[in-house]
This record gives structure tokens, sequence and C-alpha cells, in this order.
């Protein structure tokens, strides 16, 4: 079969040297630093994407790319990622389920719909509202009970905040078939689905990944349709509520809004870039106050997709994780969102070095994590938990507490309606104070 494939045509205008399109657009820059306090104030000017020192991947919006040209930083103009990527669509629903082409947006809402179709027992779906151009943002809950709010920790995975990192897109999807097809035949995934409420949102940035237009992912961006990176647009304990200097996105506010009415013990967001599993603090270089329980579970995911893959997958870093700010600061992230104004341990996963990847790579990547996103999963049910209540048996609003460990919003709080609580630690002995 041969393609015919159409130049991408711009108009454009020029300002203070630099060529910009009429509409946002985002500008995919090489640039060159000296040593860390360089990436420290590149971090600050533009979105980096990936750091192989000297050398910082980066993307721009048209002000942060007038900002770096003042500066004194060196740095080239790259094509955009999707400029040589020319994806096979899925020609229908069926095709798309057989995992090797990427789906249309009326498929991924098709398909998200057909779980619950399937498997109304254990799967709902839910929209938490809408992108800036109007498409759904979608989650599947998956229990024993979906039908009500049970008394049970819950976890989330959420994937392309970044429109164009799509590996994390169909890896979930993936995941979501994988959890309902398991139910009642595997073990470990009965155990997770009767004692877990999952939730899974696939798409946070439809408007980015389906910028050329329902039909293809083709043109995906990074941006949502206002031209912002979601991943630095949450409040940040360090640096305020809004350091990138832009509204908080409607994708994100319908995201807190959604948070804020859960309980939240365990999450992951999904990205491509690079192979790694990024644990807090993104925005600072203290430590955590679990800076132990990261590592630990940071490298049973990393060991675990290792030991499912070819040698040179997720090898890298610290044998496959690390530290963010000691990679590279982000402010305004979800991860510290979470971590911080959530109680909620969150951590970042990068799964592929290439952004975006050819659709018969797919199933190659849903395999070699498969096993880890269980696992993963399964850390949620580990740590302390208990009930809160009254003399009467009544539950009661209270803060967990480990003295001379706990810092930095690290505690854990109890569900009012129900006084349960759940705290994620590392195996040893400790006091704990309610």
């Amino acid at each position: 079969m041969f393609k015919t494939y159409l130049p991408k045509i711009y108009t454009i205008f020029l300002a203070t040297g630099i060529l910009f399109s009429q509409t946002p657009i985002e500008h995919y820059l090489q640039i060159f630093i000296q040593d860390q306090s360089d990436l420290e104030r590149l971090t600050k000017m533009v979105l980096i994407s990936r750091v192989d020192k000297p050398v910082v991947l980066a993307y721009a919006s048209n002000d942060q790319l007038v900002k770096l040209s003042a500066s004194s930083f060196s740095f080239v103009h790259l094509p955009h990622p999707n400029e040589s990527f020319f994806p096979e669509m899925a020609a229908s629903l069926d095709e798309f389920r057989e995992w090797n082409r990427y789906p249309t947006y009326d498929q991924y809402v098709d398909q998200m719909n057909s779980f619950q179709a399937l498997y109304p027992e254990i799967c709902s779906l839910e929209s938490i509202g809408q992108s800036v151009e109007g498409r759904e943002l979608l989650f599947v809950k998956i229990s024993d009970d979906v039908t009500i709010d049970e008394e049970e920790p819950e976890f989330m995975y959420s994937a392309q905040m970044h429109g164009n990192e799509l590996i994390g897109f169909i890896v979930t999807l993936n995941l979501i078939e994988y959890l309902l097809e398991g139910y009642g035949a595997d073990n470990q995934i009965t155990n997770l689905i009767d004692n877990v409420e999952i939730w899974i949102n696939p798409l946070a940035n439809p408007d980015g990944t389906y910028n050329g237009g329902n039909h293809t992912v083709g043109d995906a961006i990074r941006f949502n349709a206002n031209g912002v990176d979601l991943n630095r647009n949450f409040p940040d304990w360090v640096n305020g509520p809004h350091p990138d200097g832009n509204l908080w996105q409607p994708e994100n506010i319908a995201m807190m809004d959604f948070i804020a009415g859960q309980h939240f013990v365990l999450s992951s967001n999904i990205h491509s870039g690079t192979e790694v599993v990024n644990y807090p603090w993104d925005t600072t270089p203290i430590l955590t106050a679990d800076d132990d329980w990261w590592q630990l579970v940071s490298h049973s995911y990393a060991d675990t997709a290792q030991f499912y893959s070819p040698e040179s997958y997720f090898n890298g870093y610290d044998d496959g994780i690390t530290n963010g700010w000691a990679w590279y600061e982000i402010d305004g992230g979800r991860q510290d969102y979470m971590n911080y104004y959530e109680h909620c341990r969150e951590m970042t996963l990068e799964l592929t070095n290439g952004q975006i990847i050819p659709e018969d790579e797919l199933a190659d990547y849903w395999e070699y994590n498969r096993a880890a996103l269980v696992n993963y999963i399964e850390e949620v049910l580990y740590g302390v938990s208990g009930t809160v209540t009254n003399s009467q048996g009544e539950a009661i609003d209270a803060i967990i507490t480990i003295p001379d460990h706990d810092f930095d919003n690290s505690h854990a709080l109890t569900h009012s309606d129900s006084g349960i609580y759940y705290r994620l630690l590392a195996p040893g002995t400790y006091n704990i104070q309610f």
C-alpha cells in the first residue's frame, strides 16, 4: 500500500525575527546548557521534554520563544515530532480493538462506552467535563459494586496530559480491557477489583491529541487548544496557585473538581519522552517524608517492566527511577499537586523514549508494562489503614500523623463520611498519632 502525504501549510508573520503561526502553536527546540544552574534557569523559561546533558529538548509557546531568544541560551528549532508522523488510523472500532491502530476520537468514545455496556456490573463510565473545544473528559470506574461508593481505597491512572505523548492513551485502554476480562478469571485482578475502586482516564488532553481533527492523531501537539501545557498549570505549593502565569485550564479545573470529590490514595499520570518512574517532589530539592517508600515502589515498577521487556528497556537513570527535582524542576505539575494538596501518593510514568511511536509498536509497550501497571495498583492495599470514630462509634474527621517522620503534608486524613484512613508506608515500626 502506498500513501500520499501532503505538506503542512501555515500562514505566518514575522515578529522579532521569529516565525509564528496565527493560531496558538508550540515550538520544538534543542537547547544547549553548560551546567545544572543553566538547567534550573531553563525550567523557568520553556517546557522541558528531555534532558541529555548538555542537550535539552523542549517545547515553547510563542511568548516563551521570545523570552528564550532574549536570553543567553543557544538553541535551534527542530521539526515538530508530528511532522514526520503519519499514523495508521483504525477504519472501524473492531479494527481498533486489534490494538495495532490508533483510534479516531469517535472510536475512542465508543470504546469507552462499550466497556460499560459489556461489563455493567463492574464498570461505569463518567464524563467529568469538557475540553476547551468541547471534547469529553472520560473516566471508567472499575469496582465489584460499581454503583456505590464503597469503603475501599481509591486508585487512579490518568494519561495523555500532553496530547502528543500517545503511548499512555493506548496502554490505559488496554489496561481497562485487561482488568475487565480478568475479573473472575485471574486471582490478582479479582482481588483488586473486589477491594479497590479503580478509576482510569486514558485521555486528559483530547484537544491536543486530536489537534488535526477527530479523524487523526497525526497532528497531535503537547499543549491544549489554548496553547497551555496542562502539566504546568496546577497549583504549586512552592510557587503559588498559577506558577505558569496562566489561568487554570478547563481540563485541569474539571480534573481538580473531580479529584476533590474522591478519596484517592494512590495514582499515576502517564507520559512519554523517556523511560523512567519519576517520583516527588518535582518543584523542590527537599525529599519527601516517604522517600524510602517512593524508592521501593518505583524500583518495583521499573524492575517488573525490565523483566518483561528487552534488556535495553527502562534501564537508565537510577536503574529506571529518578527523583523529580534531581532530573529537572517542574512547577505546577499534577504529581506535586496530588501529593501536597490531595494527600494522594502520585508518581509520573514515562514509558517510551519517543513521544510519538508507530502503531505497530503499541502492543509491545503494553506487554512490557502490563504486569507493572497491575502491581502498582496493588500497592494501594499495603501500609496502614483503619477507622477513627468517637465514643458513640460515629465517624469523625481526623489527622493521622507519624511523629518525627511526617512533614510537607505527608500526613493522612480520614474520609469525613466514613472515618476511614489509608497511610502508605515502607515496612518498619512506627508510632502513629490520631
